[in-house]
Parts: structure tokens; sequence; C-alpha cells
């Protein structure tokens, strides 16, 4: 509804008109109509006067704040997937669509299991260091210069995982046990 007004206050700004008086009125199908003439059943509406300008310049405002970003989203880590790294170090990739306006002082901040991180506010790829082997939770958000939370992105759950401390450089390498180990049989 306050859309609904502003947009009708900015129409009668840009369009130079000067009613003195403006009237509502619904129709049979349940649509609230304007008009600056009056007719049967409308009732009169007090719109303040302001310069064009002003209201132009509010709805800009309203505008860009409400729909300046559709999407934030953390590339990496992926949901449920499993990082090894013996020094826990965890590459984060955030995409902000449309591109993060830094020039407006907005910041990309980042949570990882409830507590927010202190890292590069502007830079969409950063490397979480010396995390603990086990499950963590990382989410993004993105907050204007005033610190207000424009938009979020779905928290992601992922694994850190140690490689073995026998052989660091992972799976596939170990070489086949031969021959094979007969177990002997328990006698009851």
């Amino acid at each position: 509804m306050r859309i609904r007004l502003l947009m009708f206050a900015l129409l009668f700004a840009a369009t130079g008109a000067q009613a003195d008086k403006v009237y509502k009125w619904v129709d049979a199908e349940g649509n609230v109509l304007y008009t600056d003439q009056p007719r049967k059943g409308a009732q009169e509406v007090k719109i303040a006067k302001q310069p064009p300008s002003t209201v132009v310049a509010s709805y800009a405002s309203v505008n860009e704040d409400r729909f300046r970003y559709s999407a934030v989203t953390l590339a990496e880590p992926t949901n449920e997937g499993t990082i090894r790294d013996n020094e826990g170090n965890v590459k984060v990739s955030v995409n902000v669509v449309p591109p993060l306006r830094s020039d407006r002082g907005d910041q990309i901040r980042l949570s990882l299991d409830g507590s927010v991180l202190n890292t590069d506010p502007i830079s969409p790829d950063v490397v979480l260091a010396g995390l603990d082997q086990g499950a963590h939770t990382l989410q993004a958000t993105v907050t204007d210069k005033a610190g207000r939370v424009l938009i979020s992105s779905d928290p992601v759950e992922f694994y850190l995982k140690h490689w073995s401390i026998n052989d660091p450089r992972g799976p596939s390498i170990y070489p086949p046990v031969y021959p094979s180990q007969l177990v002997p049989k328990q006698k009851h």
C-alpha cells in the first residue's frame, strides 16, 4: 500500500500536476483507484505538498535500499562438502548479484558457527585459517554502511578433516596389503 501511495505521489510530482484535491475509491472488483476529479463514493486524500525532486529522491532511496541485491550465495565451501587441510585453511567464495556496491559502503560479513568473523569486508574471496577439524556452519551477509542487513545467504554446513598423520598426502596413495592376512578362526 505504501508503494502504491508513493507511486501515486510520484506520478503527480513527475507530471507537474498541481491538483488541490485527490480522491480515492474502490471499484466493483476491489481495485483502489485515484483521481483529481470528485465522484460519488470517493474519499478525499490529503497529500503533503513537497518539491517534486524530494518525492523522486525519496522513492529512489526506498527502491535502492529495498531491491539493491537479488542474491548472495556461498560458492565455496559447498553445503555438506568435506575439506581436507591439516592447517585448517578453508577458501571462502561469495557470489553477490548484482556485484557488491562497496562504493556505497556495502560490505560482506561472514559468520562462522554463529560468530561474526573479522575478514576483509569488500573481498568476495577469503581464506579462513586455523579452523579446528569437524563440522562448521558458514553464512554470508551483505550490510550497508550503517550495518543494516540487506540480504543473507543460506547457511552452509561443511566438514573439515585432516589427512592421516601416517601419510599426509591423502587417500589413494597407500600401497595395497599383499598377501591378504588370514584371520584364525576362534574355537568355541
